[in-house]
C-alpha cells in the first residue's frame, strides 16, 4: 500500500481528534445556569463564567439538600430557588436538572 495514501486519513483524524479537544477544554473550564428548559435546549447559560475566576462561582448547596443556590457572578452574589431554575453546567462540562432540591446529572 501506497504511504501516501494513508497520510492524507491520518492527518484528517488527528486534526479532527484537536478540535474535538479543544472545544471539549472550553466548554469544561465554564459554568453557568439554566434558568428555563428553552435555554438548555439552546445551550444559553445565564450568570456564564469562568470556573478558576474569583468573581465566579455556583454553590449548590447539594451536602445539605438546600432549597437554593448561590450564585456569584461578577462579584455580585445573589440567590436563587431551585424550584424555579431548570439546572446548571457543573466547571467538569456536565449539565444537571434540579429536582426535588436535589441534582441530576443530565445524560
Amino acid at each position: 500500500m501506497n504511504p501516501r495514501r494513508m497520510l492524507v486519513p491520518m492527518v484528517f483524524a488527528a486534526s479532527l481528534f484537536t478540535c474535538v479537544s479543544f472545544v471539549g477544554a472550553q466548554t469544561a473550564n465554564r459554568s453557568g445556569v439554566y434558568l428555563t428548559a428553552a435555554d438548555y435546549a439552546n445551550g444559553r447559560l445565564s450568570f456564564e463564567g469562568d470556573c478558576g475566576a474569583k468573581a465566579h462561582k455556583l454553590e449548590i448547596h447539594d451536602v445539605w439538600n438546600k432549597p437554593y443556590i448561590d450564585v456569584r457572578h461578577n462579584s455580585e452574589k445573589q440567590r436563587y430557588s431551585k424550584s424555579d431554575l431548570f439546572g446548571f453546567r457543573a466547571c467538569d462540562g456536565r449539565d444537571y436538572r434540579f429536582g426535588s432540591n436535589l441534582e441530576y446529572r443530565i445524560l
